[in-house]
Order: structure tokens, then sequence, then C-alpha cells
């Protein structure tokens, strides 16, 4: 192995811990904003976001920040590499991440503002989506191979649309602080997102165990049942903070996961 690729390797795999933390920094400094799991629960929950002159912990907003630009220096280092390397595999999601980064530091303007749930919604969706690209750059730069070749199994494609949703919905929930809404709208919301989560669990359960030759298999499905007892765990403890910013950082990895999910039939 040449010097360059193991700088490679080492360089991908750093941007993965980086996005991983930029996702759980992040989620804590928004639940954090919007009080879970503050003194005299429920009642306070929301309380900062009537504050005009609410700040978050300057420590946490330090690293955020910190991390975050360490995080766009690699993929900028990474991107400029891809421009020297003959056609390498990690070419595409390297940019695409890049991209994306620049995206969510546009939209991070609009961020200082923890009652903009739209804002809100697309720097969590947008933070979450950085993680399965940093780790399609790691895994190409290991394997020196492409995105695998054809169409994935119906299974699959339905597994990973119903997951997206999944996230999706749950990133709206939590951008728009509706996870003590107990209007008709807020219960349906949230047992629709439950729904989708079982519905997500047996599709993606099913097809991680007809390939469980694969370690992205077996690791995503660690994960599913990771997330559900997560999940579980916010609803019986009462939403407390550090489960919930878990269970975003596993959302993440979820992500990761079932996007390395091998192609082709599923095994019977």
């Amino acid at each position: 192995m040449s010097r360059a690729s193991s700088s490679i390797r080492l360089e991908s795999t750093a941007l993965v811990v980086l996005t991983l933390s930029v996702v759980a920094v992040s989620a804590w400094l928004r639940l954090h904003g919007a009080g879970l799991g503050c003194d005299e629960w429920p009642a306070c929950y929301g309380q900062n976001l009537s504050l005009a002159d609410y700040r978050p912990p300057a420590v946490a907003r330090a690293i955020h920040r910190v991390v975050a630009s360490l995080a766009l220096l690699l993929a900028i280092l990474l991107a400029w590499r891809a421009r020297s390397e003959p056609r390498p595999s990690w070419r595409r999601p390297v940019f695409g991440l890049l991209g994306l980064m620049v995206v969510l530091a546009a939209v991070g303007v609009w961020s200082h503002d923890p009652r903009n749930a739209l804002v809100n919604f697309v720097n969590l969706v947008g933070g979450l989506l950085l993680v399965p690209i940093s780790w399609r750059v790691m895994d190409n730069a290991r394997t020196g191979a492409d995105f695998p070749k054809g169409a994935p199994s119906t299974l699959v494609v339905a597994g990973v649309a119903a997951l997206l949703a999944t996230v999706m919905l749950g990133a709206w929930i939590g951008a728009s602080h509706a996870a003590i809404d107990l209007s008709g709208a807020g219960v349906a919301l949230h047992w629709l997102h439950r729904g989708l989560a079982a519905l997500t669990l047996v599709l993606l359960g099913q097809a991680a165990w007809r390939r469980l030759r694969s370690r992205a298999a077996r690791a995503l499905l660690a994960l599913l049942f990771v997330e559900l007892a997560l999940g579980i765990l916010l609803v019986v403890a009462d939403l407390p903070l550090l489960i919930a910013v878990a269970h975003n950082l596993t959302a993440a990895l979820l992500l990761a996961a079932a996007w390395q999910l091998p192609r082709g039939p599923d095994n019977p």
C-alpha cells in the first residue's frame, strides 16, 4: 500500500468520526435548546424557545463549530486529492459530501433561531445524511471499489424508502418541537412515525437477514434493534436528553448501514 493510499484511508476514517460527532453535538444543542430533559419536565419543554435572548452553552457551540470546521476542511482536502488521483472510486461521494456541507453552512446562517422549524428540519436531515455519504467515502477508499453496480432488490428499496420516511418524519417532530404534542394531529404524527419504524424494522430486518454473510447486513440488524430499544426507552423514561441524542446518532448509522447493503436478488 502506498503512503498516499494509507493517508487517504486514514483521512476518510477521520471524516466519518467527525461527521458522527457533528450529528451528536448538533442533536444535543437542538434538544437542549428546546428544553428536553429540563427541570419540572414536561412543563418546561419549549420554554427556551420563548426567550429572544436565548443562547446555547458556549462550550457546546464552540465544540460544534470546531468539529464542523474540521470536517469541512478534511472534505476539502479529500476533494483536492481526488482531482489528482486517476479517477478514484471515492471521488463522486466526496464531492457530494462537500456540496452538502456547503449547503448546510449556508442554511446555518438562519439556524440561530430555534423556533424556525423548517431550517431546523433541513439542518437535521442534512446533518444525518453526512454520515452515510462520508461512510461511502471511507468504504470506497478502503476497498478501492466503486459503488455496487446493478439494481437493488425490491425488498431493499422498500426498506430504505421506509427508513428515509421514518427518519424524515422523526426529524420533523424534533424540528417542530412536537415531542409532547398531545393534540389530535400530534398524536397521529407520533403513531405514524412508530408505524413507519415498525415497517422499516420488518423490511430492512428481512433484507439484512437474507444477507447475513455481509458485515453491513449484520451491523444493520444490530442497529435496528438498538434503535428500537432507544425508541422504547424514550417513551418509557419520558424523553431523557442523552437517549434522544443517541436515537438521532443511531438513525444516522442506520442510514449508513442500509446504504452499504449488498445489491442483487434476496437469498431465500
